[in-house]
Order: C-alpha cells, then structure tokens, then sequence
C-alpha cells in the first residue's frame, strides 16, 4: 500500500491525505475544509520517480475525489495538486501555481 500527506507548499503540515487503493484508485482526502477563489480549480498531478514531466490525474474537488490512475504510480512518485483555471490547464501541464504537494511512500 503507498500512502501520502500532501501540504502546502513550503510546509510540512497536510491537508489532503493519498491513498492507492488494491484496484490502483487513487483517494486523495482533505484533512481540513480547502477553498478554491470562484473561477478556479485544483488539478492532481504525478510525478513518477525519475520523470521529468508531470502527468495530469484530473480536477479535485476542495472535498476530495478518488482518481482511477492511468499511470503506474508507486514509490517517490510526487504528488502535486496545482491552482488552474476553470476546468483544468489548458495546456496538459501545470500553469498555475504548485499549492500543495506530497510523495507516495510504501506504507506496510
């Protein structure tokens, strides 16, 4: 199992939690209500260990959302959830600022 707590940026105190799931969902859960300014979104990204880019895992809801993963993700695989316009990056990568971040770690 690969857990992780994600914190804003610079911290190290979390606010959404990450779990794999046995069918390789990922469960990302805040810890704490999270605000989002109206005209913006969060979107979960993942960096897998050794990668240079970044891989779009979908828009997340301020109260959580499991996210079914295309992408093998596992151990050091950073977890990044970024402040995008409505609906998601335009772009397929990060535009917006990075506002929280975690690493997956094997958790037995």
């Amino acid at each position: 199992m690969y857990m992780a707590t994600i914190a804003p940026t610079g911290t190290t105190v979390p606010v959404f939690i990450a779990e794999m799931q046995p069918s390789g969902a990922l469960l990302i859960r805040p810890l704490s209500p999270v605000t989002i300014a109206e005209g913006k979104s969060l979107e979960l990204w993942a960096l897998p260990a050794g990668a240079k880019v970044p891989v779009a895992l979908g828009m997340l809801p301020a109260t959580g959302h499991r996210v079914q993963t295309a992408t093998n993700l596992g151990n050091q695989t950073e977890l990044m959830i970024s402040l995008e316009p409505a609906g998601g990056s335009p772009t397929g990568k990060p535009t917006g600022p990075v506002m929280y971040k975690g690493m997956l770690a094997r958790v037995e």
